[in-house]
């Protein structure tokens, strides 16, 4: 029986196993001589994950997509704005 790889329930059989891309490791760069820190990369995979945690998952996507749209909007609204009062 599949775990889910977020919150660790157990995923029975049966259930239809929903695949997500998540954060599976970084790797850390550092420069030996002065020990800073150069770079840092995140590593993604796709793993097996329940129902609740998909569902948390997708709606923290729409949700960061959704302010995104509403930021570009607000822009071509000050721009629009902009060039009416200049006429």
């Amino acid at each position: 029986m599949p775990n889910c790889f977020l919150c660790g329930t157990k995923i029975p059989p049966k259930a239809r196993h929903i695949r997500r891309k998540v954060k599976t490791g970084e790797r850390i760069l550092n420069r030996y001589p002065s020990r800073r820190i150069s770079a840092v990369n995140a590593i993604y995979g796709m793993r097996v994950v329940c129902g609740t945690c998909a569902k948390s998952m997708d709606s923290f996507r729409f949700s960061g997509e959704l302010w995104k749209g509403v930021g570009i909007l607000a822009l071509l609204f000050v721009v629009f704005v902009l060039l009416v009062i200049d006429q």
